[in-house]
């Protein structure tokens, strides 16, 4: 080999190591943007279940006091009918 070829050949290694370190630093880049994507999608999903949670409580609390008024009223009327009823029923 000639002094030229080899230089030829150094120079080749270097640009091969150069490529190789760029491939490698964009593919790290990739990695990393892909694993913030699933960590952003994991807090959007924990977000919404959140959200979804806080709603069914302020759904199942409006039912509650919109029911309140009628368990009330059978607490007081109907239930003592029933009470008597069924003691009735038992002595018999």
């Amino acid at each position: 080999m000639t002094y030229d070829e080899e230089e030829e050949a150094k120079r080749a290694v270097i640009v091969r190591d150069e490529i190789k370190k760029a491939v490698d630093k964009e593919e790290s880049k990739a990695a990393q943007e892909e694993q913030l994507e699933k960590v952003l999608k994991y807090q959007k999903e924990q977000a919404i279940k959140q959200n979804i949670k806080a709603l069914d409580g302020a759904r199942k609390d409006a039912i509650d006091a919109k029911s309140q008024p009628i368990r009330q009223y059978l607490v007081d009327n109907l239930v003592p009918i029933l009470t008597d009823g069924m003691i009735d029923v038992c002595k018999k």
